[in-house]
């Protein structure tokens, strides 16, 4: 397989893995809360990038900045987008956290522009953005009016949240780790969030397992794969294209997230959902436009 269609292949299967987080967790949170989900698949995660690692004869890093750096990115890229994400989703449907996770690249533009002076902040950039917020907000208004729709806005504010503390991860990633290896990044990330996660069940909930088969299966998708898997594809995808074209993964995890929440959990798509997503999405295009092109 050439690098080119490596990378194809990498772009669509982290899209296909984090679009169905929300469906799984859907699934998952009959049986269990959120934050014994996101510890244990953080643990699953860990110990099968670990497994991978040492088949390789890879090894850990060994100096105390490294793993600094790690723990400060491991807070924005992983732990607190995926806590606030588990808890915004038992609060409002599938869809919309599909379409608020779109948002992403827009904080992604904020972020590089406005702290880490990565790009320059153009007219086109602030029009795109403001397309793209106004489409969040027909989101937020028309689902706090339709009663026929799970919504609450302390999970929407989470979920926006959670779309904030991705958007630094690129620009950190690339500062703090950028000769690091894919492998090792993912391993050594999802053990630090796996020890986050189990000091905030210890503090503040009570660790549970599911008893179902459809749960554990859900769980370990979600581990094995949305965590394992998918970690390692962004970290290598990183490298290859950059933050701005790997941010675009965003567009499709919300495809797949919208067919699942709609032909699967059969929840309904109003047409202030369907105009706010492609406000969203018209928003994210035109402001990446003159990037992803040159």
């Amino acid at each position: 397989m050439t690098t080119s269609l490596r990378s194809w292949f990498y772009f669509f299967a982290i899209s296909c893995f984090w679009g169905s987080t929300f469906f799984w967790q859907k699934l998952i949170f009959r049986e269990i809360g959120p934050f014994s989900i996101v510890a244990t698949r953080f643990t699953i995660a860990c110990l099968f990038l670990t497994s991978i690692m040492r088949s390789q004869k890879l090894s850990f890093p060994r100096d105390k900045k490294t793993w600094g750096n790690l723990a400060v990115l491991c807070l924005f890229y992983m732990s607190l987008p995926t806590f606030l994400n588990s808890w915004g989703v038992t609060r409002v449907d599938t869809n919309i956290s599909s379409i608020v996770n779109a948002s992403s690249p827009l904080f992604v533009l904020a972020s590089t522009s406005l702290i880490f002076r990565d790009e320059v902040l153009t007219t086109q950039k602030v029009l795109g953005a403001l397309l793209g917020f106004s489409g969040i907000l027909l989101i937020m208004g028309s689902n706090m009016l339709d009663s026929s729709i799970k919504y609450d806005t302390w999970g929407m504010i989470a979920l926006l949240a959670s779309a904030m503390c991705y958007s630094l991860s690129p620009a950190l990633a690339r500062r703090m780790l950028n000769r690091q290896n894919a492998i090792v990044q993912a391993a050594s990330l999802t053990g630090i969030a796996a020890v986050y996660g189990w000091v905030v069940v210890l503090l503040f909930s009570s660790f549970q397992l599911p008893t179902q088969p459809l749960s554990w299966l859900g769980i370990m998708w979600l581990g094995l794969l949305g965590s394992g898997m998918a970690n390692l594809f962004y970290f290598d995808l990183l490298k290859s294209w950059g933050p701005g074209h790997t941010g675009m993964v965003a567009y499709v995890v919300t495809i797949v997230g919208l067919i699942l929440g709609t032909f699967v959990l059969g929840e309904r798509i109003t047409w202030p959902l369907m105009i706010g997503s492609v406000l969203v999405m018209a928003g994210v295009l035109f402001a990446n436009r003159r990037t992803r092109e040159s």
